[in-house]
């Protein structure tokens, strides 16, 4: 009985210190390749679409504030560096964004499941580990006394 208990004392404080590694490896990886993956999706699709509605909306403004027969010569030169900054702005801010809603996905769900299958693996190894320390230990209290 007495073994038994101690056994299941040290594994339980073994586990907890794994399982706590674990997630928070795991979880630094899987937002990493998740926001590697977001940051790619966002780049093309999004930016595109985003760009062309900011880029809609701004060449009016700026045909307004030039006057169109001058925005008729300098059009592509200034427009093309207009819509450069624009992007890059736009780029900055959707990524963060992305960033910040797939860190916030990450941590519930997708850990929860990649989670249980490492941490499942981990604490196994950890039980196994600590059983034979422990009971190391326990069988050789016992030689002691008998002796």
């Amino acid at each position: 009985m007495v073994v038994a208990m101690v056994i299941a004392k040290e594994v339980a404080k073994e586990v907890a210190k794994m399982v706590t590694m674990v997630v928070a490896m795991v979880v630094a990886r899987v937002v990493a390749k998740m926001v590697a993956k977001g940051v790619y999706k966002v780049e093309a699709k999004v930016v595109s679409l985003v760009v062309a509605k900011v880029v809609a909306k701004m060449v009016p403004k700026v045909v307004a504030m030039v006057g169109s027969k001058v925005v008729a010569k300098l059009d592509t030169k200034v427009v093309a560096k207009m819509v450069d900054k624009v992007v890059s702005m736009v780029v900055a801010t959707v990524v963060a964004k992305m960033v910040a809603k797939v860190v916030a996905m990450v941590d519930t769900k997708v850990v929860a499941k990649v989670y249980a299958e490492v941490v499942a693996k981990v604490v196994a190894k950890a039980v196994t580990k600590v059983i034979a320390k422990v009971v190391a230990k326990v069988v050789a209290m016992m030689v002691a006394k008998a002796s």
